[in-house]
């Protein structure tokens, strides 16, 4: 290890800025190394490869040019050597932001740490739920059947005049230059106020007229009109046989069979009423989770993060938005951009404040997850494999086996456990329950069941079991390269990049 100088000075948003002296002796001896090597690479006149004198070398060269390139090759070791001397324990890659070349040497490296996170008096948190109405859920549940309705909409014989949207039934003769160029009997119309049917005046003239009613009129065809008339004038002759009416059926047996396999038109309001009732209650669910976290991260003492914490917070909702656009045929997230015509930095800044949000939340979860020292143990991550494999038993003994014999994996999956423990402890805290003291969570245990009660549980579609597994997978390599990248500078535009 390099014996450096390092001081530390403690900046904004969780950094640490590292001032790293290098020691004149040090880059005197990367520097004739550096020559030396160099002297073989290059051909230097009078001089056999390898054998030109170090001062020859640098007056050939340069002494900055190769004091930048020795540096750039050295900062990644001096960087690992500065960690370990200040003790300092980066949470994620750190930016080398600047390079001093006079002497001494000195590196400058802002390192991100840790999040610090105080959620104060969490317990004391107390939240109203509100949950769904029954009126409001009536209400939609009659909206949605209206709308099912519309998409079966009869055409019924009204009397009176014409409207725009009716279905009417005419006679109809036109003549140009003198010649009857059209003459049909029981021709149907939809009279339109937008889209014209043969030219702009043809359609309104039925309106206000009704069944029995006939008239005459002339009307110019359009020069783009796309009838063999264009640009001529016509006289139509009319006749109003019949009007029709689109109406909302009633709802009866017969209709709601013909719908979908319901039993009779009862059995489908209450199907729509369930659906809408489900849904509604799920809303309120997930308002009430809102609420809760946003009354909690209010009264939290400290929540202190870098830059690095938002990033990583980012990169996995982008992840998770090219895997959902992957199961639509889109190949990469580079593609969908390209289709929405948006740059990658417009598309991570649209993510930044959900995702600074969300993090908001995982941290002050994963604090008081530590806090209350909530357990985790075999049997709920087998539950956990269970709820996301549909019960493929086969399947979760894959993904326990997988978690056995990878700590990385196991400890991603415990940690999502004991995150859905830590939201669960804190909507019983807000709604007022009992809750165990810190300390005294225990896990939930297997159930003692008789060998005879045991049933065989339905496989799964194999999508998700690939799904799931594929996820298991590209998480622990993401963790693993993390853990690497931590120990690793990286430099910023200011800044000389290091390889």
């Amino acid at each position: 290890m390099t014996e450096l100088t390092v001081t530390q000075q403690e900046i904004e948003k969780r950094q640490v800025r590292l001032t790293v002296t290098i020691p004149d002796a040090t880059i005197d001896k990367a520097l004739r190394a550096k020559a030396k090597k160099l002297s073989k690479q290059v051909r230097i006149p009078g001089f056999r490869p390898g054998k030109a004198p170090y001062q020859v070398v640098v007056q050939r060269l340069g002494r900055e040019a190769m004091l930048q390139e020795v540096v750039e090759d050295m900062s990644e070791q001096v960087y690992v050597d500065a960690l370990e001397q200040s003790g300092v324990e980066p949470y994620d890659r750190a930016m080398l932001e600047d390079i001093n070349l006079d002497e001494p040497v000195t590196l400058i490296f802002d390192v991100p740490l840790k999040p610090v996170v105080d959620p104060g008096d969490y317990r004391s948190v107390r939240v109203d739920y509100v949950g769904p109405s029954e009126e409001d859920i009536q209400k939609d549940a009659d909206e949605e059947l209206k709308q099912l309705l519309s998409r079966h909409l009869v055409w019924v014989p009204v009397e009176g005049a014409v409207e725009f949207g009716d279905l009417v039934t005419i006679d109809i003769k036109l003549t140009v230059d003198g010649e009857v160029v059209l003459e049909n009997d029981d021709w149907d119309i939809v009279p339109d106020a937008e889209e014209f049917t043969l030219t702009p005046e043809f359609d309104g003239q039925f309106i206000g007229m009704s069944a029995g009613e006939s008239k005459s009129f002339t009307a110019a065809f359009p020069e783009d009109s796309e009838t063999a008339w264009a640009g001529k004038e016509g006289h139509f002759e009319v006749a109003v046989k019949g009007v029709k009416r689109e109406e909302m059926p009633e709802l009866d047996d017969e209709l709601a069979a013909s719908i979908g396999e319901y039993e009779s038109a009862d059995a489908l309001r209450q199907a729509i009423h369930d659906h809408v009732a489900g849904h509604a209650q799920e809303h309120a669910d997930e308002k009430y989770m809102m609420d809760v976290f946003e009354a909690a991260l209010a009264q939290a003492k400290q929540m202190e993060y870098p830059d690095a914490a938002i990033e990583r917070q980012i990169d996995r909702m982008a992840d998770e938005q090219e895997a959902l656009y992957q199961r639509y045929g889109i190949k990469s997230l580079e593609e969908l951009l390209q289709l929405q015509r948006k740059s990658m930095q417009e598309f991570r800044e649209e993510l930044r404040q959900p995702a600074e949000e969300t993090l908001k939340r995982d941290l002050l979860i994963g604090e008081i997850v530590e806090r209350e020292q909530i357990p985790v143990n075999d049997y709920e991550l087998e539950q956990f494999f269970g709820r996301q494999l549909g019960g493929d038993q086969e399947a979760v003994d894959r993904m326990m086996d997988s978690a056995e014999n990878n700590a990385t994996v196991k400890a991603y999956f415990t940690g999502l456990v004991k995150h859905t423990k830590g939201v669960a402890l804190m909507l019983a805290i807000a709604r007022g329950e009992e809750v165990p003291e810190p300390g005294q969570h225990v896990s939930e245990e297997a159930p003692i069941v008789e060998e005879e009660e045991m049933v065989e549980v339905e496989v799964v579609d194999a999508e998700v079991e690939e799904v799931v597994e594929a996820s298991v997978s590209e998480e622990a390599e993401e963790m693993e390269a993390e853990s690497e990248a931590d120990s690793q500078p990286e430099s910023n535009e200011k800044a000389t990049l290091v390889e």
